[in-house]
């Protein structure tokens, strides 16, 4: 029988240093992403501050972590402004307060770290066990997470870019042809936006129908495969030619990262915030239309409108599930939004609705 770990009355700040020397190290041999280090990174910074980076670690309590809980709720989440500010619970210097899954997130970081510092005899047991608050479970995810309609997913992949005019200069049509290209690869295949703004160039390698196979790199370093079709893989090629083009006429800097498939105005590799930030910019020209669009968008409902599209038109759950990355068909089922008009049509559609029509008719008819 192992003996457990001799105690090691070290503070938060220094266990926090550990735990994350420690993540990163698995993401270097690909237990974790980088996704999950940045977490990780980001929560225990907040908890630091809100525990006291030189508190012993051993000395918090499970009401410590309720009182630090809830002094996180009302944390203004810097990620998400928000407009008209005026007589709205809910909001703080004009930023939304922590929503509901932010809080479990952050739960599930402190569960984590207590877990190793268990192991790791930084404390006698986790004071997670001894809590009493934890967030509620919210399965009604925020408007500008859930699925596009399949009007609104149209008008994103027509409109959302922009449209190209006469004093549309070299660089706005590189991002014009980028965010097309991005948008469609999220709204057809549902890839998480880490995926999009991780893959090179040389992970599209076309195929002899004039397609492509783009290789995926997903969560835990695990690879997959993801066909495009001709008309995909053409948006993909006309940017690649289109941005090699603007930099051999120096419109368009290199060396920033030439293997990125990707790239900002500067040539460097986009992230996910610059994502987020052409999405919101098209959603802008999207609400200027005169049909409207009456809602945001985020990356992630981009990936949760190509899962609820795909299965919505018949396809197989197990394949869908596939094209997300997902082990577990379970979790699939979790990225699937009730479009309008959904429920009405199945009914149309059911497998009986014949049998009753003739029942009906000769009802009619005696």
């Amino acid at each position: 029988m192992v003996a457990p770990p001799t105690l090691q009355r070290i503070t938060v700040a220094e266990a926090i240093d550990a735990f994350l020397r420690t993540t990163r190290q698995k993401v270097v041999i690909g237990q974790f992403s980088e996704r999950t280090c940045g977490i990780y990174t980001r929560d225990l910074a907040d908890f630091a501050v809100l525990a006291g980076p030189s508190t012993v670690l051993d000395d918090v309590t499970g009401d410590d972590v309720d009182s630090i809980m809830s002094r996180y709720a009302m944390i203004p989440d810097r990620r998400r402004k928000v407009a008209n500010t005026r007589a709205r619970s809910g909001v703080r210097g004009g930023h939304a307060l922590k929503s509901v899954s932010t809080q479990t997130l952050f739960h599930t970081t402190l569960t984590a770290f207590f877990r190793t510092a268990e192991k790791r005899g930084w404390v006698q047991s986790s004071p997670m066990l001894y809590t009493q608050l934890r967030p509620a479970k919210n399965h009604n995810l925020r408007v500008e997470r859930r699925a596009l309609t399949l009007d609104q997913a149209q008008a994103l992949l027509e409109f959302g870019a922009g449209q190209p005019g006469p004093s549309t200069t070299a660089l706005q049509r590189h991002s014009m042809v980028r965010d097309r290209c991005v948008f469609s690869l999220m709204v057809f295949l549902g890839p998480r936006v880490s995926e999009v703004t991780s893959a090179n160039l040389s992970d599209f390698v076309p195929n002899t129908t004039g397609g492509a196979v783009w290789t995926v790199m997903g969560k835990g370093h695990k690879e997959r495969a993801l066909p495009l079709s001709s008309s995909l893989y053409g948006l993909v090629s006309q940017y690649q030619q289109l941005r090699r083009q603007l930099v051999a006429d120096g419109a368009l800097r290199a060396g920033g990262d030439d293997e990125a498939a990707f790239v900002s105005s500067r040539g460097n590799r986009i992230n996910d915030q610059a994502v987020q930030r052409s999405l919101n910019a098209a959603v802008r020209r999207l609400q200027a239309l005169p049909q409207g669009f009456s809602r945001g968008a985020t990356p992630h409902a981009l990936r949760h409108t190509a899962a609820t599209l795909m299965l919505a038109n018949g396809w197989d759950v197990k394949v869908v599930s596939g094209l997300l990355g997902h082990e577990n068909i379970a979790t699939t089922s979790r990225y699937l939004d009730e479009l309008p008009g959904e429920l009405e049509r199945a009914i149309a559609n059911h497998p009986l609705s014949d049998q009753l029509a003739t029942e009906r008719e000769a009802v009619n008819a005696a």
